[in-house]
Formats: structure tokens, C-alpha cells, sequence
């Protein structure tokens, strides 16, 4: 679909962006989000690179045992999908490119995406023991960076001013968090977070601002 995109300078361009792509025909499309390249483009006046946020209606993503459709929601438009305003019929959302990064990041690696998002409650609540300050779980954001030397590097922002902490998380507890996830599916607040089709720890957030 061509879409006027216009850059910092001011010079508008008509590029085609796709509203539909099917992942198990175009593989190039994957790596592309991982490398933070997917619909980016340059601008043909001033050379500056652009990288509109678009929705997107992905097919066929490898996740969680299967083959699932996936919507992109841009992030600007995260609270008109919580106030019902967009709406998907699709296997799961994404909201915002991390999320997307995240989702293609676990399909990549045979990753669970419910088991991630269980583990990264049990992340920030072990962050939030060790603080002293007064953060809370709407306060900080959290996700899965790369998988490296059989080791899941989460990047989890907010505890400090302009820093980022790394956890580094083995196989093995993910593996353990996997094979408990049903017994811990059975209670709150990870029942509601692996809800499909938004199966995401920011749920705690939206909830925690709406009950502000």
C-alpha cells in the first residue's frame, strides 16, 4: 500500500508498505525486525533515515508450538487497542516495535512467549526486592534482548536514571519456568498476562495507570 511518509526536511515520499506479509514466504522479513531495518528508508532529499511505525498483519510466525497470526500496532496507538478502539482476531499482538523485536526474537529460538512473559514477572519482582526506592511494575519495562551461549539477556529499564539493567538468565531456569507454566497458569497475575491475543507483562502497567 503507498503511504506518504514525510521526513524532518519537509520532503514527502510515496513509498509501498505492506499490510500483509506471510513470514513463511518472505524469511528475509525476520532478520530485517531483528536488525531494526524493517520498513526503514531514506530519505531522497536530505539522506536521513526514516523508520515509520505501521500497522502490519503478519502469517505464520513459529510460536509457541505452532503457526500464529500476529497484528503490529503501532505504539502510539497502544491505548485505543486497551480502550477497544482497534481490535484483532489474530493469535497475538505486538505493540510497539520492541514488542514485535521480542516476539520474532522467541520464534528465532524456539522460545515460549508465555514462559518468557511469566519469567519477566518473577524478573522485576526479584528487581523490585533488591531496590529500596519506591518503583513500581508500571514504573519499569522489560524485555528480551538476544539469546547468547545458552543464556537469555533481558534489558530491564527504570530502576536507575539513564541505565539499564542486564539480567542474564540460564536455559535451564527458563526451561524449569516452562514445564511449571500451567500450575503457575492457575493464578493471578499470570493467568491474565498469557490472556491471548496480548500476551504481554504490560498489562500489569496499562492496569496499574487505569487504577491510578
Amino acid at each position: 500500500m503507498k503511504r506518504d511518509i514525510v521526513c524532518h526536511c519537509g520532503n514527502t515520499m510515496h513509498q509501498d508498505f505492506p499490510e500483509y506479509i506471510d513470514l513463511s514466504k518472505e524469511p528475509q522479513i525476520g532478520p530485517q525486525i531483528l536488525e531494526g531495518t524493517f520498513m526503514q528508508v531514506t530519505c531522497d532529499s536530505c539522506g536521513e533515515t526514516i523508520k515509520p511505525d505501521l500497522p502490519v498483519h503478519f502469517s505464520n510466525l513459529k510460536l509457541a508450538g505452532g503457526l500464529l497470526d500476529i497484528d503490529y500496532i503501532p505504539e502510539l496507538d497502544r491505548t485505543q487497542f486497551f480502550r477497544n478502539k482497534i481490535t484483532s482476531s489474530a493469535g497475538r499482538v505486538a505493540i510497539g516495535y520492541p514488542e514485535l523485536r521480542e516476539k520474532i526474537l522467541a520464534s528465532e529460538n524456539d522460545l515460549d512467549n508465555r514462559a518468557l512473559e511469566v519469567l519477566k514477572v518473577l524478573l522485576l519482582e526479584k528487581a523490585l526486592e533488591k531496590d529500596l526506592s519506591t518503583h513500581t511494575f508500571s514504573e519499569l519495562s522489560i524485555v528480551l534482548h538476544s539469546v547468547q551461549d545458552n543464556q537469555l539477556l533481558f534489558y530491564l529499564y527504570g530502576l536507575k536514571d539513564n541505565e539499564i539493567a542486564v539480567p542474564h538468565i540460564s536455559m535451564d531456569i527458563y526451561n524449569k519456568v516452562r514445564a511449571n507454566l500451567a500450575e503457575r497458569l492457575k493464578n493471578e497475575p499470570y493467568a491474565e498476562i498469557v490472556t491471548p491475543p496480548y500476551v504481554s507483562i504490560n498489562k500489569i502497567s496499562i492496569e496499574a495507570e487505569d487504577d491510578s
